[in-house]
């Protein structure tokens, strides 16, 4: 009942409805006070702070500190602004709740932290299946039948029985018959040179087959395929 009528006198009034309710000090204040502060509101001995604008929108305290003996809060708001300022800036609006002029608050400034999101993608190797790879070798029979060139020689001797009377006749190829001729002296009342025969080698060319069984290897390659569980897959 004291303290409702020390409020009325002071001009303080009843705190609005939606205002929250924190700890009350130990003594009442006993003169209007602005920024000035007494060791029952310092922040060592309310353990709640209600700090709220003009205009009655609420301000949430994100963290109290002690700076070269100056206490100091950081404010937030809904909208994700903050705001950092002295307890000394704040003027006891009362009950326990600290009014955050315009003034002071465009001063300061407000901090908007910007928020994005951002897309981190990573890859990583998952075996999916395994293939294994094995060789075996095939052995088939081919047959080759290419024709084969055979070369044979056949002697003739053709008898000549001529005095030779001038060069001596040389060995001489006539198509594919060689002719290598034959000489011999005979005694005659005089000494000639009598060719007696001629040696005709011919060369005949024949074709035949010789069929002959080759064996020949090809590499077949068989693939298997397992997946995750290790089992193997169908083709």
């Amino acid at each position: 009942m004291i303290r409702r009528m020390l409020r009325a006198l002071l001009g303080f009034g009843s705190p609005p409805a939606d205002d929250p309710v924190v700890l009350p000090s130990t003594s009442a204040p006993a003169s209007p006070r602005s920024s000035a502060l007494t060791a029952s509101d310092s922040p060592q001995t309310n353990n709640n702070l209600v700090v709220v604008g003009e205009n009655g929108e609420p301000y949430t305290l994100l963290q109290r500190s002690i700076d070269n003996g100056i206490e100091t809060l950081l404010l937030g708001r809904s909208d994700g602004s903050q705001i950092t300022l002295p307890l000394t800036d704040l003027s006891l609006k009362g009950a326990g709740t600290w009014l955050l002029t315009d003034a002071v608050r465009d001063a300061r400034g407000l901090v908007i932290p910007v928020v994005e999101e951002r897309l981190e993608v990573s890859r990583e190797r998952v075996e999916t299946g395994r293939v294994r790879i094995s060789k075996s070798v095939e052995s088939r029979e081919v047959v080759v039948d290419d024709p084969l060139k055979r070369e044979s020689v056949r002697i003739e001797h053709v008898p000549i029985n001529q005095v030779v009377t001038g060069e001596v006749p040389q060995v001489r190829e006539e198509g594919d018959v060689t002719v290598i001729p034959i000489l011999e002296e005979r005694v005659v009342t005089r000494t000639e040179l009598v060719l007696v025969e001629e040696v005709r080698i011919h060369r005949d060319h024949s074709e035949y087959h010789d069929p002959q069984r080759v064996t020949l290897r090809k590499e077949v390659v068989a693939v298997d395929r397992f997946g995750e569980d290790g089992k193997p897959m169908p083709a």
